[in-house]
């Protein structure tokens, strides 16, 4: 018993495909969608929390040299010319990158980190490497204190017919 069918007529087992195939597809534009959308925001909060402290850091710098300025007129009245002078020229630098981060938004900051990555690949990679350096060495230095809490915290069997807790000394 053969069945034959005639043209435009597909097999059941042709046209769950083709039905699974389209869920499928749509199944991947939501989630397409859905990333899209948490993309965004994840790109929005980042802006917004950059320009909070950024705006933070400039206020802070700004402070500082304020203090570096007040240090170099000391300087200067007890006659230390040179010192003064240095003390004056980085209260400059620290006042002019202040101003730059306090008035500056997240798109232009992250614009000019670009475009000096792209003229000095070698120096962002090594501000990468000594990034990563620093924060592998704070994250070494605090897991030892996680890990003294969570052995703190989790009681310890006792070993097998001593009564004593295992690795315990006494």
């Amino acid at each position: 018993m053969s069945t034959t069918r005639g043209p435009g007529q597909e097999s059941p087992a042709t046209q769950v495909l083709e039905q699974g195939s389209e869920v499928a597809g749509r199944a991947r534009e939501a989630v397409q969608e859905t990333a899209g959308q948490v993309s965004e925001r994840a790109r929005g909060r980042l802006r917004r929390e950059l320009d909070r402290r950024s705006t933070e850091v400039g206020s802070h710098g700004q402070t500082v040299a304020e203090a570096l300025r007040r240090t170099g007129r000391e300087l200067e009245g007890r006659g230390e010319q040179a010192p003064a002078r240095a003390v004056q020229a980085a209260a400059e630098r620290i006042e002019r990158g202040s101003g730059y981060l306090r008035d500056a938004d997240a798109d232009r900051i992250l614009s000019d980190l670009e475009h000096r990555a792209r003229e000095r690949p070698w120096l962002a990679a090594g501000a990468g490497a000594l990034l990563g350096f620093v924060a592998s060495r704070f994250l070494k230095a605090s897991s030892g204190y996680r890990y003294d809490e969570r052995r703190l915290a989790t009681p310890r069997p006792l070993a097998a017919g001593s009564g004593r807790l295992a690795g315990g000394g006494s």
